[in-house]
């Protein structure tokens, strides 16, 4: 054959092959466009349902559904995979930091004395509890939002809000569910949820729980942790267009510290089989905490607009006996300390909210306000009768007013403004008391103000 015809020969096959391969390849994607469908899922970051997809906000969210089957229950387990998140637990609780914003504001004695710069809430309200991040079960899904969202949100928070939102009841049907996780160390995980409507599409509850429990790691017959909460929520529907849901929680926790017990120095161990074996002597820093609050979320959609209220009240008491050696003062002698810790902390809010109705389509609007108070109290009384007491308190007040406007010059372009006031105040007090008798302690004490 020919050369010239042998090339023209091959030249043609290839061409028909990668023609071939293109057609293909055409009905392939036609095929696959068909079949695919991206999945929808509302979230509520501009304080209205929408699709994720529409919102121009740098946001992650996870659905409740994925948390439950990774087994993730506490928001530093959520955050650990979500990129530009870090999580540091410091003496006054979580601090989450985003896109290298973080929060460095004073600590008191290990109380927290300035506001954070990434925000939690739960379900709608704000909540700076030290355990606000801890023990979530029977979740929705969780909004992870980058960025500064202050003209949106009562928070004023630079590095981004996480929105936790819990599952809601549901007035059309009755459904129940639960799950039982078993590992090492006798840990033992339970969850159980039952929805109940009372009257069909008008008045629902929702009832969901959880126990955890797990043994210490070194030392025998001693937990490290033991929690058992409670959530209720009633969901009433007055009319189509106004809608109440109250929420209930409580939480009891005992921890019994970091490993619940002293380990015997690795240096020390030769030829063992687990070098986690428990010296026998130290205890771990145990902690009894009890939290409870109510919360609730008034709806009530009219034609100027839909107006919605979030009232919240928690309050948390914990108490926990602690041994710790350290200097006596600067250089001097050490010495081993025991004392019995004592934390007290409330926080009230509420945030009214205003956004456009539905029939309203030029520009979409928000104007809120919202009022915060919380005051923490720490106590530690030493067993040593010869030890000075103390006692500190911090108050934080936070009051905001903000609006945000959004409008769309095109199907790809928007312009967006928004103005944000806030008056914050954080005050921190602490006292010393002389070692006399407890029944005239209360009566004849010092007090230094810091």
């Amino acid at each position: 054959m020919n050369k010239r015809y042998f090339m023209f020969f091959m030249t043609l096959t290839i061409g028909f092959i990668l023609a071939l391969g293109d057609v293909s390849a055409l009905f392939a994607q036609e095929t696959a466009s068909e079949e695919f469908t991206l999945e929808e899922i509302i979230v509520t970051a501009q304080k209205r349902e929408e699709n994720q997809q529409k919102v121009p906000i740098a946001m992650e969210v996870i659905k409740g559904d994925t948390l439950a089957l990774m087994g993730k229950d506490n928001v530093d387990d959520i955050l650990k995979d979500v990129s530009n998140v870090m999580i540091n637990t410091s003496s006054d609780g979580m601090r989450v930091s985003m896109r290298g914003i973080a929060d460095d504001s004073g600590v008191m004695e290990g109380q927290h004395v300035g506001g954070s710069t990434v925000a939690i809430n739960v379900d709608g309200a704000y909540n700076n509890m030290s355990n606000v991040g801890n023990n979530l079960f029977d979740v929705e899904r969780v909004e992870v939002l980058f960025g500064p969202q202050s003209t949106m949100y009562g928070s004023n928070s630079p590095g981004g809000i996480i929105n936790v939102e819990t599952a809601n009841p549901k007035t059309d049907r009755f459904s129940a569910s639960g799950s039982v996780e078993y590992g090492t160390s006798n840990l033992l995980n339970m969850q159980a949820m039952l929805n109940a409507p009372v009257v069909q599409d008008r008045f629902a509850l929702r009832l969901a729980a959880n126990k955890s429990l797990l043994d210490s790691y070194v030392q025998p017959d001693t937990k490290a942790n033991d929690t058992t909460a409670v959530r209720l929520k009633a969901l009433w529907s007055a009319t189509d267009t106004f809608e109440v849901t109250v929420t209930g929680n409580w939480q009891n926790m005992i921890n019994g510290g970091m490993m619940s017990g002293g380990v015997v120095p690795f240096v020390n161990q030769d030829d063992v089989e687990d070098p986690w074996t428990w010296d026998g002597q130290g205890v771990g820093n145990s902690e009894d905490q009890t939290t409870q609050g109510v919360s609730a979320n008034i709806v009530w959609n009219t034609s100027i607009g839909n107006f919605e209220l979030i009232p919240s009240y928690n309050e948390s008491e914990s108490t926990g006996r602690e041994t710790r050696t350290q200097e006596s003062f600067p250089g001097g002698p050490m010495v081993t300390q025991t004392f019995d810790m004592g934390r007290g902390n409330t926080q009230e809010g509420a945030d009214l909210r205003i956004t456009n109705s539905a029939d309203f389509t030029l520009f979409t609007w928000i104007l809120g306000g919202t009022y915060y108070k919380s005051e923490q109290k720490n106590t530690t009384d030493y067993v040593d009768p010869t030890t000075v007491d103390e006692s500190r308190t911090t108050t934080q007040s936070k009051e905001a007013i903000y609006a945000n406007i959004t409008y769309p010059l095109s199907d790809r372009f928007r312009m967006n403004g928004g103005y944000r006031q806030s008056w914050d105040k954080s005050v921190g007090k602490g006292s010393f008391r002389e070692q006399i008798p407890k029944k005239t302690r209360d009566a004849d004490c010092h007090k230094i103000s810091v």
